[in-house]
């Protein structure tokens, strides 16, 4: 018995079948998945990570491996190892063959960190004391999600489950493409970013101002379906068709989008006007079931809620806000929420009488939203604020970095399971608005979550600089996991790319002037859906 190595065993007759000595002793060691090679890592007395020929122990490589290795593992090619330090927060990519460090993970807020890969290479799962389970493109080094967990961690051979253990308990978290990423780049907007975006109802149109027009794209693709000249100064889903809610140059209309599937069109328009027409009108908020809205004058002057269906039942609100920002009616219509954005203040309206039922005041700008359910009103400011509707007690509190200035904008999902949040410059939150539980953390590597589109199907969109709007992973509710009982998330496991790298970009950039539907007002445009 060598000693300092590795003993080697017959697993079938549980016979000593050879030895490897080495200079040092061992403390760690995995087999390439050929079985062909074995890693072995460093004890008190070894500061290299050997990879061995494993049928004759000849060594192939020396990785200088500095501190105390806590984990790694091999990728499938055979040839790049992942490699953790027990007391340095970053992941190390190594090259068995030139011996080099090709790549480095960072992120992680805790030691103790353990690495797995996907069994097709596309992934690296890890898992740390932070309590944190992070998912990175191997390709490209990118932070692609990071869930509640920490540990370890392994993905199942079909690499659909990635299973994480930590104190006492095992979970699994359900793995599913995310087929609904894309970064939608529009040269027209190179000096700014659309602050205007919606899903139509159903979820298959998204569209976004874009300088003096609204432009329709596939969500799940991005590719640009129609240019239309409107000057959107307010744009939601009508929750009652396929279409949209628009505020046209001041004035609040109905967008109708139809689907023609015999010819592959969309029939857009004509524009349908409602409600007053005696001044121009920000129309910043819609409730849930479309009967009602806010309008907000251009010029000074009390907002009101309005009667969606007839445009003639008006209710003033009866104390201006200045610099209201944000708006959000509770299902119903029943209340009615502001936020400012230089006005660290909030103001709750009795959608009946128009009267401010309560005043709260923060800290910085406040945006608000009721969830979908009417049972939370939620205050974004220094922190993520869930109020009880009716009552107006905070229940529940979100922290923000400290002294983070990003806007606190905020959107649910259509049925009320997920709630996203700008935690901060570049990071996304998904939370469970029911118990405060985050679900996944997606981060991009450039300011993008200014705002968002309140979504569908778990696609979650938010607007970005330099014309950007950059759409994120899907989620979707798995089966119940079998070690926790409790219903997971499924993660879509794509990155947030850049502005331009995406591989529409060149698709969505061209010049859309074939595609613009013209005088709206004149009648029904058609626009071909056809690739």
């Amino acid at each position: 018995m060598p000693r300092a190595g590795v003993i080697l065993y017959d697993l079938a007759t549980s016979n000593q079948v050879g030895t490897i000595s080495l200079p040092g002793r061992v403390d760690w060691l995995r087999y390439d998945p050929s079985g062909q090679k074995l890693a072995v890592g460093p004890g008190r007395t070894l500061d290299e990570i050997h990879v061995l020929d494993a049928a004759t122990g000849e060594t192939l490589a020396r990785l200088k491996h500095r501190g105390s290795l806590w984990g790694f593992a091999w990728h499938p090619d055979g040839r790049h190892l992942a490699t953790t330090d027990l007391s340095n927060r970053s992941i190390t990519i190594w090259d068995t063959i030139s011996n080099a460090v090709v790549r480095q993970f960072s992120g992680h807020e805790g030691d103790g960190i353990h690495v797995a890969f996907s069994h097709d290479g596309t992934l690296l799962a890890s898992g740390g004391w932070d309590g944190k389970v992070r998912l990175w493109d191997f390709a490209t080094g990118e932070p692609l999600l990071n869930m509640a967990g920490g540990g370890g961690v392994r993905f199942s051979p079909d690499d659909r489950t990635l299973g994480y253990g930590v104190e006492g308990y095992l979970a699994r978290y359900d793995v599913a493409s995310a087929r609904e990423l894309v970064v939608i780049h529009d040269e027209g907007r190179r000096n700014g970013s659309s602050e205007t975006i919606a899903f139509n109802s159903s979820g298959t149109l998204l569209a976004y101002k874009c300088g003096n027009e609204i432009k329709l794209s596939e969500p799940s693709g991005g590719r640009l379906l129609a240019a239309l000249p409107i000057e959107a100064w307010g744009l939601h889903a009508d929750p009652k068709s396929s279409g949209f809610l628009v505020s046209a140059n001041g004035r609040p209309c109905r967008l109708p989008v139809r689907a023609a599937v015999s010819t592959g069109t969309l029939e857009i328009g004509p524009l349908e006007p409602f409600g007053p027409t005696h001044q121009p009108l920000f129309l910043p908020a819609v409730s849930p079931d479309g009967g009602w809205c806010v309008l907000q004058p251009r010029s000074p002057g009390l907002s009101f809620r309005l009667d969606t269906k007839t445009g003639n039942e008006i209710v003033p609100l009866k104390a201006g806000h200045t610099g209201a920002r944000w708006w959000s009616i509770s299902p119903g219509g029943r209340w009615i929420a502001s936020g400012a954005w230089h006005n660290p203040s909030v103001k709750i309206y009795d959608g009946h009488t128009g009267e401010v039922l309560k005043r709260l005041t923060l800290e910085g700008m406040s945006s608000v939203a009721f969830s979908p359910d009417g049972r939370w009103l939620v205050v974004g400011g220094t922190d993520f604020q869930f109020l009880e509707v009716g009552t107006w007690v905070v229940k529940r509190r979100l922290e923000r970095p400290i002294g983070e200035v990003f806007p606190p904008a905020m959107a649910f999902s259509r049925d009320g399971k997920i709630l996203a949040l700008c935690h901060a410059w570049r990071t996304i939150r998904l939370i469970n608005p029911h118990t405060g539980e985050e679900i996944a953390t997606l981060e991009a590597p450039q300011a993008v979550a200014h705002f968002f589109a309140q979504f569908q199907c778990g696609c979650v969109i938010a607007g970005g600089g330099g014309g950007t709007l950059a759409g994120m992973s899907r989620l979707e509710s798995a089966a119940d996991s079998p070690a926790t009982g409790v219903d997971e998330p499924r993660l879509g496991h794509a990155a947030l790319p850049a502005g331009r790298s995406s591989a529409h970009q060149s698709s969505l950039a061209r010049d859309c002037s074939h595609q613009r539907a013209g005088r709206l007002d004149r009648g029904c445009q058609e626009v071909s859906t056809r690739s």
